[in-house]
């Protein structure tokens, strides 16, 4: 039979730029010509500064890492969704909008989606679109502010 190193690494080439992932234990499979494998978030994490509803200014934090590269030149997107309630008409959820975003990932790594993430009124979801390639296992931290409406009445 074959002999498999236990660590190899994958090389993907687009419009001129080698990006490499490494593969632990990769199957006969991940080896095969034309062999695409299936994008999976090895890290997702969402939080938020504050835990009331209707405070005016609450960061979300998303943190995400996935095991392969995602590149803008294949349109990729991540949507998040039911993060919010349906909006009524007087909410600034109501539109959708283009929210501006931080990156807080670690030095060295370029944001690879961008300075916005877009509000689909429609689907009530975010939607993070890359903006230049991501890398393998990179860890990704992205924060932005929600402006919420101020409460009516009690509840």
């Amino acid at each position: 039979g074959l002999l498999y190193e236990e660590r190899v690494k994958i090389s993907t080439t687009l419009g001129g730029t080698t990006y490499y992932q490494d593969v632990d234990k990769p199957s006969r499979a991940v080896l095969a010509p034309m062999y695409v494998m299936q994008a999976v978030f090895t890290t997702l994490a969402i939080s938020q500064s504050s835990s009331t509803p209707c405070d005016p200014q609450n960061q979300i934090t998303v943190s995400l890492a996935l095991n392969v590269p995602l590149f803008r030149c294949c349109s990729a997107a991540i949507s998040l969704q039911s993060l919010f309630a349906a909006p009524n008409s007087g909410s600034p959820w109501s539109t959708s909008q283009s929210i501006a975003l931080q990156d807080l990932s670690a030095p060295g790594f370029t944001n690879a989606f961008g300075s916005r993430i877009d509000f689909d009124a429609g689907s009530g979801s975010l939607v993070l679109s890359v903006s230049g390639a991501t890398v393998a296992g990179q860890l990704y931290v992205l924060r932005f502010t929600t402006q919420n409406a101020a409460p009516s009445g009690d509840w």
